[in-house]
């Protein structure tokens, strides 16, 4: 009998996926992956989902998907961006993740998450303000001033309100 090493044995037992007897069913992330590439997944994308999938797996110990629904999703969310701060684009990564597992390898909808707690948006929505020395606030207040300060009459009043930027830039030059 030969002898094989514990690292080949596990690469033979993974082996490709038509190797399997008729009786025994590919492993999950054997079937993901499979799934992936039939739908012209970049590898990249192959590996970032299944790392997503075995994450959600791991989250709530070691459970089957197929025992899990939208409270685990949406407890699985909620954690990623309360506990580890994790980007919007990470969080929706991460459900892009779990979507596919359960629609094409699961073949069940995913419903209503209920209130997930999403991770903030970049920059803009940190709601972040600079501080203008005065010397350049007169400058850029001057530049937001209505262009037809020159014109007469009535038209001059209805125009001498004070011009109001973009709100984003409002906050941010703490000019309103």
């Amino acid at each position: 009998m030969q002898h094989i090493s514990q690292g080949a044995a596990h690469y033979v037992m993974r082996g490709n996926a038509a190797h399997h007897s008729s009786e025994q069913k590919p492993k999950l992330f054997d079937q993901l992956r499979h799934a992936l590439r039939s739908r012209y997944y970049s590898p990249r994308t192959e590996q970032t989902y299944c790392q997503w999938v075995r994450r959600y797996i791991h989250f709530h110990n070691v459970r089957r998907p197929a025992d899990m629904a939208e409270p685990e999703i949406n407890a699985f969310l909620t954690y990623l961006a309360v506990k580890e701060k994790v980007s919007a684009s990470t969080q929706n990564q991460a459900l892009s993740a779990l979507l596919f597992l359960y629609r094409h390898m699961l073949e069940r909808e995913v419903g209503d998450l209920g209130e997930v707690i999403r991770a903030r948006d970049g920059k803009g929505a940190k709601g972040r303000i600079t501080m203008l020395p005065e010397s350049l606030k007169a400058s850029l207040q001057e530049r937001q001033e209505p262009r037809g300060r020159f014109l007469a009459g009535r038209r001059r009043r209805l125009i001498q309100k004070p011009y109001l930027p973009p709100d984003c830039r409002g906050r941010q030059y703490n000019t309103l």
